[in-house]
């Protein structure tokens, strides 16, 4: 597992890659309330045939804590 982050509004974005750089690429989105751990049971069955890219969204787990009032509908979309 390779692990970077971003910066989005101010706030750090962690992001998780596994498998080989080669290979296709798949995206995961954790659900609402939620953080990517819960898909690593999923990406360990897959990342010997993909190159897996999930993240936490921010406020979320190693994504920072956010505000309530930064949880607005501008915030999420960006």
């Amino acid at each position: 597992m390779k692990t970077s982050s971003i910066t989005c509004i101010g706030r750090p974005v962690t992001i998780y890659e596994f498998g080989r750089d080669n290979h296709q690429a798949i995206l995961m989105i954790h659900g609402n309330s939620a953080h990517s751990g819960f898909l690593f049971p999923l990406i360990h069955l897959l990342e010997a045939k993909y190159h897996i890219i999930t993240f936490d969204l921010p406020g979320h787990n190693q994504s920072g804590a956010w505000e309530k009032d930064d949880f607005t509908r501008e915030n999420l979309a960006l």
